[in-house]
């Protein structure tokens, strides 16, 4: 019964953890908010300045979900590059 019971636990567990790799497989390539970005962006696509390799969030949601803060013109870029915020100064 004991035999039972755990081969029952790692059927669940690996169904949630493939599970898991599909939908972040998936959301890659539809450029969601859950994908994973292999290769992040170089330059803000608005001025042209290079963005920093070492990513410091400046909110709450570029924490959760990735993204940067132009430290030139402070538009907010996702971490597919696509310009989220734009600020005009």
């Amino acid at each position: 019964m004991d035999d039972f019971l755990y081969l029952m636990i790692e059927l669940v567990a690996f169904a949630i953890i493939g599970a898991a790799v599909y939908l972040i497989c998936r959301n890659k390539r539809a450029r969601s908010a859950v994908g994973i970005n292999l290769k992040p962006p170089k330059i803000c696509p608005n001025c042209s300045e290079a963005l920093p390799f070492f990513r410091f969030p400046k909110s709450f949601k570029q924490a959760l979900v990735g993204g940067w803060t132009c430290s030139r013109c402070h538009s907010e870029i996702d971490k597919w590059g696509t310009i989220t915020k734009r600020i005009n100064l």
